[in-house]
């Protein structure tokens, strides 16, 4: 759902930085978005809600219909007579590439819930997975004699980050919020959408003019079939069919200068040979949708890279 982005709270500059500082995690977005003109108000509400950032910050910050109902959201944590919380251990499977849940525990109450959660981060200390996390459910009694789910929270370590009712217009998870970046083609980025998806890198092979929503396209490897695939940064397409992070890469892009593991060593191959040519970037994309479905894999990507750079070499002795 769409909220009401208008009657945004007055903001200076410093108070922007602030909010910058509190809902960005990369450094290199913020201090890009610092130098740029201010967001517009809708940008800045998508900022804030889909930020992987504690829902009772988000509440400080925001206005309008969604810190009324992620107000309502937090307060229905405390329970009523008759009414339970049911938490779900969730994690990233290393060895199927895949999400994996499994039921925990019932509870009486929140306080309880946090317990618990407490007690289990104390247990494992150092060993605590980086990419696990809980879902909750809130479950209240019905005149049928039944119990009816009324919302699903998703908690990062002991933090609630982000909220669902029952229907999609009281829900408050996958925003994606339209940031222009600093980044341009032939840039190896940090996708981290930690701990809903393990860190992987994709090549930038698409900028665009830098305001579209799905102008900035890259090139990465999925970790369920092994194959290469393009996406929308901005969005989740990175990771569609597969995994469903609740926040977008944007958050934490940043630029990557280390040595990519073996996996991913053939966005080198791609970016030796893109530079940093957009028109490049691009005639590589349409050569691989062209493709109709096949699977990318390795020996195919390589080979699309030397047709460029083969038509290329052409190019410059003609």
């Amino acid at each position: 759902m769409r909220y009401d982005y208008h009657n945004m709270p007055t903001m200076d500059k410093e108070t922007y930085f602030r909010l910058l500082d509190t809902f960005l995690p990369s450094e290199e977005m913020r201090e890009y978005l610092k130098k740029e003109p201010m967001q517009p108000d809708s940008t800045i509400l998508d900022l804030i809600i889909g930020a992987p950032v504690p829902l009772t910050e988000k509440v400080k910050w925001a206005w309008g219909r969604f810190k009324q109902e992620a107000e309502k959201a937090l307060a229905e944590l405390t329970l009523r007579p008759g009414e339970i919380l049911t938490l779900t251990d969730a994690w990233y499977d290393e060895d199927i590439r895949d999400e994996k849940l499994s039921f925990n525990a019932p509870f009486l109450s929140w306080e309880k819930v946090m317990e618990h959660i407490h007690g289990e981060m104390a247990e494992y200390g150092d060993d605590w997975y980086d990419c696990q996390w809980y879902v909750l459910e809130k479950w209240i009694p019905t005149e049928a004699g039944e119990m009816e789910q009324s919302y699903t929270y998703w908690i990062i370590g002991d933090q609630v980050m982000y909220y669902c009712g029952t229907d999609d217009e009281n829900r408050m998870d996958h925003i994606d919020p339209n940031l222009p970046v600093p980044f341009h083609v032939g840039d190896i980025l940090t996708i981290d959408c930690r701990p809903f998806a393990p860190v992987k890198h994709a090549l930038l092979i698409e900028r665009g003019d830098n305001m579209d929503c799905c102008c900035l396209h890259g090139l990465c490897r999925d970790e369920k079939t092994g194959r290469w695939r393009t996406g929308a940064v901005k969005h989740w397409s990175l990771f569609e069919n597969y995994l469903d992070p609740l926040y977008t890469a944007i958050y934490r892009l940043s630029q990557f200068d280390g040595e990519l593991p073996p996996e991913e060593k053939p966005l080198l191959a791609v970016q030796r040979v893109i530079g940093g040519d957009e028109e490049k970037g691009r005639m590589l994309w349409k050569r691989i949708h062209k493709l109709s479905g096949k699977e990318l894999t390795d020996d195919t990507l390589q080979g699309l890279a030397a047709e460029l750079e083969h038509e290329e070499a052409c190019n410059e002795r003609s």
